[in-house]
């Protein structure tokens, strides 16, 4: 049997990263090709991407790429929720703004105003944020921010990308559950939400991936000096990738994609959309093969990120491993946070944010840079203990078992606090879980490999993964119940 090979182009919020993936004998390995760091930057007092620099980082993937092996098939993912408007020539009216800028603005306000929110739920299923796509449309029409007279055609980050590729414009279904604008049942963009932010008609059709978007276009292949390759339509948002690459032969599983952000949830084939949740703030997101995901954004491993940004600017350069090295050598428990109090979301100085909130809360004043990310790390454990009992709840069903994939699976004391708070076995790996989730679901289109479970066996079959066991915490109760108590600040 010769080696196929896939290219997958998976963009974070941090960086971006262009990896091959190799198939042959039901094994898939991996060559990371090119990797760079994805950049934002203020135009007129709005965060916005740097989405040129993506565009230019995205055609040198597939050039290096190219350079070495005999690609078969590129697949896009990208995070979620982000949008691009086009005019009647399809340029660019304004840079796509990242999401974050949307957090301290209270969107929502401006999405209230014109619709009933008691409703929307039962519609989208989606979790109320200020980052929503729909979310977004609101403010940015309210604020006159984009002339929406001008707009012809909104596309996703990945679909915009796709189309730079090879003309295409088409909305993949993933990637669009995340916007809050779908109809969870239909699985199609609802009318009613479309008129609300008066987009009716922006959007090109909605396909399940995955999906065949044609070749790169002459222009490209000119450009880049390459053959025409397909471009497939994959889960082209991250977390639904990273889904489909979870080592499981179980129908049912809890998961957490660990990166920026941290997505806890299981896959089901039907949304859940009891009133009941609308408490707990769940949310249903797209998968593949029409599948739900019935989870829950946590604000993840961006907290250590942003605080080690903020460090790096005041001069000291830690490196993740010295950081994951000073939390364990900090007392435990000793200073917790909600890790989703809206104080978090936002870029900037965090760790004086953290040093607030700690005082507000009256649990005193960490003393040093370790006790800080120490605070971090606890909290986040029992963050994902509540959501994983909530869960539990929702479902009427216990999980014995948490498989950890993405970045995150690269912090072992994490994934040891994980396992020690939640009282479940943590499967970590593989780390790289997006990239493999794309490859899989472009080899499903080239006809190499049948079936979603035939995909996970794979990654079972081709990837290491690490077991934490829990340990006895005598006082894990009394600081849980702590930690519940700084919810209602």
């Amino acid at each position: 049997m010769s080696t196929i090979n896939v290219l997958a182009l998976d963009y974070g919020a941090s960086s971006g990263i262009a990896i091959v993936g190799s198939f042959k004998e039901k094994k898939l390995s991996l060559k990371e090709v090119h990797r760079f760091e994805n950049k934002n930057f203020d135009q007129s007092g709005i965060l916005v991407w740097d989405i040129e620099h993506q565009i230019n980082n995205l055609k040198l993937g597939i050039k290096k790429a190219c350079h070495n092996f005999d690609i078969s098939s590129i697949g896009i993912d990208t995070w979620g929720v982000d949008i691009v408007f086009l005019d009647t020539n399809n340029k660019l009216l304004f840079p796509p703004i990242f999401y974050r800028y949307f957090s301290s603005k209270n969107s929502l306000s401006s999405l209230e105003k014109i619709i009933d929110f008691k409703y929307l739920y039962g519609i989208t299923g989606i979790q109320l944020l200020d980052i929503n796509t729909l979310s977004q449309l609101a403010y940015l029409k309210e604020n006159e921010i984009i002339d929406f007279d001008n707009i012809k055609t909104i596309l996703f980050i990945p679909d915009y990308m796709t189309y730079k590729l090879n003309g295409n414009q088409s909305t993949e279904y993933t990637i669009a559950s995340t916007s809050g604008m779908l109809d969870v049942n239909t699985k199609d963009f609802a009318p009613k939400l479309l008129k609300a932010v008066q987009v009716e008609n922006k959007f090109p059709k909605i396909i399940q991936p995955p999906y065949d978007s044609g070749y790169l276009s002459e222009d490209i292949c000119n450009e880049l000096k390459i053959d025409p390759i397909k471009v497939t339509k994959v889960c082209s948002h991250d977390t639904a990738s990273a889904v489909v690459a979870v080592p499981t032969e179980s129908d049912s599983f809890l998961y957490i994609s660990s990166g920026t952000w941290s997505l806890m949830g299981i896959e089901t084939d039907k949304p859940i959309l009891e009133i009941s949740n609308r408490n707990n703030i769940f949310t249903n997101e797209g998968g593949i093969n029409n599948t739900i995901r019935y989870l829950k954004n946590i604000m993840g491993l961006w907290l250590i990120q942003e605080t080690r940004r903020q460090w790096q600017r005041e001069g000291y350069y830690y490196s993740f491993a010295e950081l994951e090295k000073m939390a364990k050598s900090a007392p435990k428990n000793q200073f917790l946070i909600d890790p989703d109090n809206q104080i978090f979301e936002f870029p900037g100085n965090l760790p004086k944010r953290i040093i607030e909130f700690c005082k507000k809360t009256k649990q005193g004043k960490p003393a040093n840079h370790s006790e800080i990310i120490r605070c971090i790390y606890d909290s986040l454990a029992y963050k994902y203990r509540m959501v994983k009992e909530q869960i539990e709840k929702n479902v009427n069903q216990k999980y014995e078992i948490i498989h950890v994939v993405g970045g995150g699976t690269k912090d072992e004391l994490l994934l040891q606090l994980t396992a020690d708070f939640t009282g479940a076995t943590v499967i970590s790996g593989p780390t790289e879980a997006t990239a493999i989730g794309n490859c899989l679901v472009q080899l499903m289109n080239l006809g190499q490999i049948s079936n979603l479970k035939e995909a996970r066996q794979i990654v079972k079959n081709s990837f290491p993964i690490k077991i934490f066991k829990p340990k006895h915490n005598s006082e894990l109760e009394t600081n849980y119940k702590k930690f519940k108590i700084l919810l209602d600040y």
